[in-house]
């Protein structure tokens, strides 16, 4: 992979997705979709990337009318997970916004590979609230070929940059006293996956180019609930049961990541972030 669009770039799963591929030399075209003022951390995320001569950042509007883009397909991620555990499905209901976003995805002289990450809801439940049957309209809606896209269903993401809306993340700030915002929880507690885990795992499978549908898992009997023991966190894990062996007319592959971070390591490494991002506020 040499170029990459991805979709809301500083959003948790896009923002570890973009430093990877950073790191891995890929020129990384990020396209914002609205302006929002008050995105949390938005000035420290930009400076983790901005000084990297690979990375663009781009307003949609402002994409979808440039001429002067290159002719080479670059691989296009778009987060719907990320979308659905921030609360931004809103989005999805702006036909200004998905008018253009459909506009890209279908640029076939500039669209290589599309990968879709999804909420695993979509595929461990037979009824969906409205809020995720906003994301299941809206995939309807993409009608994308089937041999152009990767669709990658994720649990519980923690890590560094792990937004609030996450019982893991709150769980933190509460015990290092800090104010948390209460948002209702969506996440999947079925099973729970290190961020740098998963992102090492969907890489391999990008690389590969074989399209299909990807649920991935940590391999580990009841890991998110391991994981919540570990910070004292009470909650109850949902058993996860796949409604059928088939979604969107292709079979599920389960994938165990590649490898299992240490709980204890993993979410050092979470607690240190958090704890040098508020010094570095203050």
């Amino acid at each position: 992979m040499d170029k990459a669009v991805i979709f809301n770039v500083f959003d948790f799963v896009n923002f570890h997705f973009c430093k990877a591929l950073l790191n891995n030399g890929v020129e990384v075209n990020g396209i914002i979709l609205e302006k929002d003022r008050n995105e949390p951390y938005l000035d420290e995320k930009r400076f983790e990337v901005g000084r990297n001569a690979n990375f663009n950042e781009s307003l949609l509007t402002d994409w979808a009318e440039r001429n002067d883009l290159p002719k080479e397909k670059s691989n296009v991620i778009f987060s719907l997970y990320d979308i659905y555990m921030l609360h931004k499905e809103n989005l999805l209901e702006n036909d200004s916004v998905t008018k253009l976003i459909l506009q890209i995805l279908n640029e076939k002289e500039r669209t290589d590979l599309i990968i879709l990450l999804l909420p695993s809801q979509l595929v461990t439940r037979s009824k969906f609230p409205k809020t995720l049957t906003i994301l299941n309209d809206f995939l309807t809606k993409m009608n994308l070929p089937v041999e152009e896209v990767q669709l990658f269903y994720l649990p519980t993401l923690y890590g560094p940059w792990q937004p609030e809306t996450f019982l893991f993340q709150r769980r933190i700030l509460t015990s290092l006293n800090r104010d948390v915002r209460i948002q209702g929880v969506r996440e999947d507690k079925s099973d729970a996956l290190f961020i740098d885990d998963a992102i090492e795992t969907m890489l391999e499978i990008i690389e590969s180019k074989k399209p299909g549908s990807y649920l991935f898992e940590s391999g580990k009997k009841d890991y998110w609930q391991l994981c919540a023991e570990y910070l004292q966190l009470n909650g109850k894990q949902r058993k996860a049961e796949l409604p059928g062996e088939m979604i969107r007319n292709r079979p599920i592959v389960r994938i165990p990541v590649k490898k299992v971070t240490p709980i204890e390591e993993s979410f050092t490494k979470q607690v240190e972030h958090i704890q040098r991002l508020f010094s570095n506020i203050l």
